[in-house]
């Protein structure tokens, strides 16, 4: 008999379980991705903002005609795996998607939020 490989690897044998305030309950599919994914230095920085619910400034650096622009914006965070990091405009509800190979992590005082995405897409 064959058995095919499966997308939905690593494996365990048992449950995963997360911690809610004093409580311990069975963590769903996307906890699960995200405990995997904090055990990337920079997914578990992001992802932690995100579990406390933070604003993050995200500065997209791009480049024009004239050289480098940036667009800055605040922003929650979504989602972030081992690759990306998702995040939601709170001026216009927009969804950007950044592979993390391009996120750089700073804090930004001059706006009171605890991180700073900055995006390099040169």
């Amino acid at each position: 008999m064959i058995i095919k490989g499966s997308t939905l690897r690593p494996h365990f044998t048992g449950h995963s379980f997360v911690r809610i305030g004093s409580e311990t309950r069975k963590a769903s599919s996307q906890q699960l991705d995200e405990l995997i994914a904090s055990r990337n230095d920079k997914a578990r920085l992001i992802l932690w903002h995100k579990a406390q619910g933070h604003h993050v400034t995200v500065d997209v650096i791009q480049k024009t005609y004239a050289g480098e622009g940036h667009v800055v914006f605040g922003a929650r965070i979504e989602e972030c795996t081992a690759h990306w990091v998702r995040v939601r405009d709170v001026g216009s509800d927009r969804i950007h998607s950044f592979s993390l190979e391009r996120v750089l992590l700073t804090d930004d005082p001059m706006q009171h939020r605890p991180l700073t995405l900055i995006v390099r897409l040169i």
